[in-house]
């Protein structure tokens, strides 16, 4: 009957006395090493890739910060108890301060890619109204000299 919530029930059971970690670190701890690799995977990629540079250190920068709170994060949840008041508000102050400069960044590379976009849309119109310009002239040229042949000759 409970089925979903019996998880997330033992995971409530540490904090309320105020002695135990937020979740098990046996759960916490590999989750970790699994989202550090993730995100090393992924800064590999953005730095092999062909993107503009804007939006590759946009991205780099936030992997770095990311590769920071992911250690900081299991500490937080895994590691570190409210018994030590002291550490475990340091670490969450530290946590959410990383959390709002990787959310920040997102939002600069949000906008960045706006302008990329925008820069790319004017591009492309470019060329279409070049490629417009260079098709009126052909398809005159080619009526004129259709126009020149049909002429009976004086």
């Amino acid at each position: 009957m409970l089925g979903g919530l019996v998880p997330i029930l033992i995971l409530a059971q540490g904090p309320i006395s105020g002695s135990g970690t937020l979740a098990p670190a046996w759960l916490v701890l590999p989750m970790a090493v699994i989202a550090l690799v993730t995100v090393g995977g992924h800064m590999r990629a953005v730095a092999r890739s062909s993107m503009p540079a804007s939006r590759k250190r946009n991205r780099t920068a936030n992997g770095w910060l990311m590769l920071m709170l992911i250690p900081l994060l299991a500490y937080g949840f895994g590691i570190a108890t409210p018994a030590h008041k002291g550490v475990f508000v340091l670490v969450w102050l530290a946590a959410i301060a990383l959390l709002w400069m990787v959310v920040m960044l997102a939002g600069l590379d949000m906008l960045n890619s706006w302008r990329l976009g925008r820069r790319e849309r004017e591009s492309l119109k470019a060329e279409i109204l070049a490629a417009r310009a260079l098709l009126k002239q052909r398809i005159e040229r080619d009526l004129a000299s259709q126009d020149s042949e049909r002429e009976p000759p004086r």
